[in-house]
């Protein structure tokens, strides 16, 4: 309430007057702002009548009672002490706790001493005031003698009051840094906080620390397991090799973050200690600032000697800051201790650091040295496992080879068979029965070596449960996120199913033609004639065009001029049809000897004879040839004219005709015909 009633009358005083507060030296002129830029002329609004302003009544100035009335009340609101520290963060369960009321008892101390500041700093200018008020006063008392102790007296006052001004600007610049000191320790705190906080709950720390003091009881011993019953479980070497790598592992992991843990508080006690260092110099600043404040104080005791109204508060005053000089003697002791309890703790914190980091280096070279002895390792498991599952093992080895030789064997058995009966069914059936073997065989020795795999990890007793899930979750997103694939598999098995191609076979599909190299499930192999390999997906097959597939047929078309006697031609092809047919060579590639069908067209300038011949698969192109050589021979043996496109040119003198000559007209009119 007090204090209230201070700031009610500050507002009352103060402002009353222009530079109430102000020295009697001139203040600086502010700053000049930068002119305006000029702005674009424009035409002159309207003049609008403005209502005069009124003049305000002139407040009456503050005297210098109230002023002096004004700094007592400013005078006697001391704020609390300053202490130490507000809180016991001694009680603290744990760091996270202790650093939440370290970072509360730092922000307190902070709030308490932006205080001080604004009472230090409040009492500037009342008293700026009252060194102007006794200067004007002790002018208007003039040179008479019997004024001279008055003038004295304001000259002794004007003196004392400038030492306090001056003392309260030192203060607040000590309190400016002590602030600083302040918020580098809560910056500290909070920073350490936070990393507690990110790293995990307290309880999480509190068993990592557990952890590195058992690892460090046993650094050095072989972790012995046993099962649920007590007895000894007898694992395999390298059972055991992963048991020690990853007991070594977790340890060389804890040390890690124990070693990380004491470089961060190497790196909070160094925060501490240079705050600390800042706090012990403001301190000391303090400590001499206050045995000025007793002399400022004594002397402004001396200047208002005899005035009731000030001497009580000096006295009070002179007690305060003695006190608070015992305050600060006691304060700069408990901060060099804790300065070096900072620095023990600094050191504690870096020899734990290397002795985590020395301890991690051995873990370290411990584990590269058990990895090293992985050959001898899988050696003696090996053995082991020969010696105690060897049986079993090798009867799995021994049933996957032989089930793969009786897959052979069975595919051996239907092509040989498939080879005896080409004579009856043609080589069309080999073709395919090679074709189903080779995939058929394929499919089934993968699906048997999948399951004799499987029963091999048992025996080796590792846990195949968990593979099967595995497995069954890939077939399941396998057949929703691989649509293509089970496209291509069930396209691929009717495709062999309906006999529709087979390896050997030429085939056109998708705009590609070639020999069929192989096929499988999910695919087709072509190579062209220029030797390029084209692999299509069997999902992208839609229209298959064999050209091998059971027989074939060979078709001629065979232009002769219109003058040529066409009985002559059809007895010519007859006959070289009938003795290409009695030829060994090619009656075996034939079903039936070439035909002669007839007149297949009146073309512009040929009569077309068709000739065609039933073949076997894939010598549809060799008898062509061998048919078109013959046929041309014969032709030209026998006269017979084979046509073609022919153009006549006129060669003319221009300079020696008459451009209307008849010769020359009937040499545009050819070369039009020509056209």
């Amino acid at each position: 309430m007090r204090r209230f009633a201070v700031v009610v009358l500050m507002v009352l005083i103060f402002p009353a007057v222009p530079g109430a507060f102000a020295q009697d030296t001139p203040s600086p002129a502010p700053a000049a702002s930068p002119a305006p830029a000029a702005a674009p002329a424009t035409p002159a609004p309207a003049a609008v009548p403005v209502a005069p302003t009124p003049v305000p009544t002139p407040l009456p100035e503050a005297t210098l009672e109230d002023v002096e009335a004004s700094w007592r009340e400013m005078i006697a609101q001391v704020p609390s002490p300053i202490p130490a520290s507000t809180l016991d963060s001694q009680l603290a369960k744990n760091d996270e706790e202790k650093l939440r009321l370290m970072v509360v008892d730092l922000r307190n101390l902070a709030s308490l001493t932006r205080e001080w500041r604004v009472y230090r700093e409040q009492q500037i200018p009342p008293v700026e005031r009252l060194v102007s008020l006794y200067r004007k006063e002790a002018e208007a008392l003039g040179d008479k003698r019997a004024n001279q102790r008055k003038k004295e007296q304001y000259a002794r006052r004007v003196e004392a009051l400038s030492h306090y001004m001056e003392l309260m600007r030192e203060r607040l610049t000590n309190l400016d840094q002590y602030l600083q000191a302040l918020d580098l320790a809560l910056e500290a705190h909070e920073t350490r906080l936070q990393q507690i906080v990110s790293a995990g709950a307290t309880q999480a720390a509190q068993n990592a620390e557990a952890n590195v003091a058992a690892d460090d009881a046993a650094a050095g011993s072989i972790p012995k397991f046993f099962t649920n019953d007590g007895t000894r479980d007898e694992f395999s070497t390298y059972e055991r090799h992963k048991r020690i790598l990853d007991d070594l592992q977790r340890q060389l992991e804890n040390q890690i973050a124990a070693q990380k843990e004491a470089e961060a508080k190497v790196d909070l006690y160094g925060e501490l200690i240079k705050a600390a260092r800042m706090k012990l110099a403001t301190q000391s600043a303090d400590a001499k600032l206050t045995q000025r404040e007793e002399t400022v104080t004594e002397e402004l005791s001396a200047a208002y000697r005899g005035e009731s109204t000030w001497s009580g508060l000096w006295r009070d005053r002179l007690k305060q800051v003695a006190a608070r000089r015992e305050e600060l003697r006691k304060e700069i002791g408990e901060q060099n201790r804790l300065i070096n309890q900072y620095a023990g703790d600094r050191s504690y914190a870096e020899a734990v650091s290397e002795l985590k980091k020395q301890r991690a280096s051995e873990i370290e070279q411990a584990i590269a040295k058990e990895r090293t002895r992985l050959p001898d390792v899988l050696l003696r498991t090996a053995w082991d496992l020969v010696l105690s599952k060897g049986l079993i093992l090798i009867a799995i080895v021994l049933l996957g080879w032989l089930i793969g030789r009786i897959i052979r064997f069975i595919g051996n058995v239907l092509i040989r068979r498939s080879e005896r009966n080409t004579a009856v069914s043609g080589p069309e059936s080999e073709q395919r029965t090679r074709t189903l073997v080779t995939v058929f065989s394929g499919v089934l020795r993968g699906l048997v070596f999948f399951v004799l795999g499987l029963l091999f990890l048992d025996a080796l007793g590792v846990n195949i449960t968990p593979l099967m899930g595995a497995f069954a979750i890939l077939g399941l997103a396998v057949s929703f996120g691989s649509q293509n694939l089970v496209k291509d598999i069930v396209n691929g098995f009717f495709i062999l199913a309906e006999n529709q191609l087979s390896v050997g076979d030429v085939v056109k599909t998708g705009g590609v033609a070639g020999l069929v190299e192989s096929i499988s499930l999910r695919r087709l192999v072509l190579r062209d004639l220029e030797g390029t390999v084209h692999s299509i997906p069997n999902s992208q097959i839609t229209v298959v065009s064999n050209l091998t597939h059971n027989w074939a047929r060979t078709i001629l078309d065979i232009g002769v001029a219109y003058k040529s006697d066409l009985v002559k031609v059809r007895g010519i092809l007859n006959r070289i049809g009938e003795e290409i047919y009695k030829e060994p060579d090619w009656k075996i590639k034939m079903y039936e000897a070439p035909s002669v069908m007839g007149v297949e067209s009146l073309a512009d300038s040929s009569i077309v004879f068709r000739v065609w011949v039933k073949v076997k698969p894939g010598a549809q192109w060799d008898v062509k040839r061998e048919l078109n050589l013959r046929i041309k021979q014969a032709f030209d043996k026998e006269g017979i004219e084979i046509p073609f496109p022919q153009r006549t040119v006129w060669t003319v003198g221009a300079s020696n005709l008459d451009p209307n000559s008849a010769l020359l007209k009937a040499a545009a009119e050819a070369g039009a015909d020509d056209d």
